[in-house]
């Protein structure tokens, strides 16, 4: 399994606490973490004993304050399976990818190699979208490549309307390059062969300006057989709490949800992918910061709206929900 977040910058103690406690509960192969934006020579001060991490460092942001990093990507590997960093060529992957190779046993006791590309993609309408994906297609056509292989992280794309709440979506570049990419390499994204995905349940980003405009632009894609891979989005294990329950960081947040991915590759040790519904939750109570102005009766509704959305039944029941006592005074404890 492969836990991926873009955390819309990790330069904070809090949010770095609320990453690893996840990563300890469900103890996913990998962790990939996108637009990390750490400064010059600063290490992502993550306590994964049991992991082995790279990092591909932020760059400057050159129309901003000089001392302004973006991008960044990073990826935690076990080391029981013996990750090794694959030399990038070009400066357009600087700060928007990593990629290893990772050896994973096979049934008959021998073992397998797997290239992970862990990618920050650049945005709809950057002029460097195009050799963008093709220096990705070129980690893959690499003779030294193995022959299984998967890219995860923040694809900033979407492969269909039904992945997005906007009414103006159309091809872009970005997504023809991609899909190119795919045919060439006969391979699935596994959003899109996700038939029951929605972007009302399954979003991975939701604007803060808007909460209403969501997206699936965190994917995962792979030369995996069809029907082996399986990829959600796990509320209940989200490390830096949903951005649709908070207007402020308390914990700090993100505004991207994270993607678990399960992966089978052919004749590996794992009979199938884990389901997302036997992993254990985080330990953090979770967390809702109500509307601070309880006057605003439809300002409140709407907030409730969205509760009732995206926490079920069966996710209130497993767990204590926390919020200010404010509410439950004005409201009741129905």
């Amino acid at each position: 399994m492969i836990l991926s977040q873009n955390c819309s910058g990790l330069g904070d103690a809090t949010k770095i606490k609320y990453l690893e406690d996840p990563v300890l509960g469900i103890n996913p192969l990998g962790v990939v973490l996108t637009e990390t934006r750490t400064m010059p020579g600063a290490k992502l001060p993550l306590a994964l004993s049991k992991y082995k991490l790279f990092e591909g460092k932020a760059v400057r942001d050159p129309e901003k304050h000089a001392k302004s990093m973006i991008w960044g990507v990073s990826i935690a590997i076990k080391s029981e399976y013996l990750p090794e960093l694959v030399k990038l060529r070009g400066s357009v992957l600087q700060g928007r990818c990593v990629a290893v190779d990772i050896i994973i046993p096979l049934v008959d006791k021998s073992s397998t190699s797997v290239r992970i590309i862990a990618i920050y993609a650049p945005q709809i309408g950057n002029s460097h979208v195009s050799t963008f994906w093709a220096a990705v297609d070129a980690l893959l056509l690499d003779p030294k490549c193995p022959a299984n292989w998967a890219i995860t992280g923040d694809f900033n794309l979407t492969t269909c309307p039904a992945e997005a709440t906007s009414r103006s979506w159309k091809i872009s570049t970005s997504l023809t390059e991609y899909c190119e990419l795919l045919n060439r390499h006969e391979a699935q994204d596994v959003w899109e062969a996700t038939p029951d995905r929605s972007v009302h349940r399954d979003w991975t980003w939701q604007s803060f300006c808007d909460r209403r405009v969501r997206s699936m632009i965190d994917r995962e894609a792979t030369n995996a057989p069809r029907g082996s891979a399986e990829i959600r989005i796990p509320p209940a294990l989200n490390p830096l709490g949903h951005p649709a329950l908070s207007t402020k960081a308390e914990p700090p947040r993100a505004d991207h949800c994270p993607t678990l991915t399960s992966i089978r590759f052919a004749g590996a040790t794992s009979a199938a992918p884990t389901p997302l519904s036997a992993l254990a939750s985080t330990p953090h109570r979770r967390r809702v910061r109500f509307p601070d102005k309880l006057s605003r009766q439809e300002k409140f509704t709407a907030f409730a709206d969205q509760l009732d959305e995206l926490l079920g039944p069966e996710f209130l029941d497993s767990g204590p929900v926390s919020g200010s006592a404010e509410v439950f005074t004005q409201y009741g404890t129905h």
